[in-house]
């Protein structure tokens, strides 16, 4: 197998997962990335809008653009920091009400893609995913 032909597959295997995510997500008001900036608030607690963004490898101007999204929807709100450049992102009530339906939306849908897989295959994927991922991050840094 060509190198190329692997990462064609890696990203069009995320591709199809984001189309298949918004789908389930329509009728809940929110899409797939709407979702990871709420999953990571809510499991890694508030943070900057700039540690937001680096978590989710997305550039400052689009993690602002979806924060204000959010913000309309009433499932975030921004707050000034201890630095006043700094802004510090929450969920707000609405969201955390929400929170355990998206969760499970995302869930059933993460489970049907994977139920095929025995437990050794799902690590083994994961290793081999996160490899690539560390590499590409410690390649970024060097930069």
């Amino acid at each position: 197998m060509k190198k190329s032909e692997l990462f064609h597959q890696l990203r069009q295997t995320t591709r199809i997962f984001e189309k298949g995510l918004s789908k389930r997500f329509d009728q809940s008001g929110i899409s797939p990335s709407e979702w990871a900036i709420i999953w990571n608030i809510k499991n890694q607690g508030p943070m900057t809008q700039a540690n937001l963004a680096s978590a989710l490898s997305i550039e400052p101007p689009a993690i602002s653009n979806s924060l204000s999204k959010l913000e309309k929807k009433k499932l975030i709100k921004r707050k000034s920091g201890t630095d006043k450049r700094e802004r510090m992102v929450f969920l707000t009530d609405k969201a955390l009400s929400q929170y355990d339906q998206w969760e499970e939306v995302a869930e059933n849908y993460r489970n049907s893609l994977v139920s095929s897989f025995s437990e050794d295959q799902l690590n083994e994927l994961y290793k081999s995913l996160n490899l690539i991922y560390l590499t590409a991050e410690k390649q970024e840094d060097c930069q």
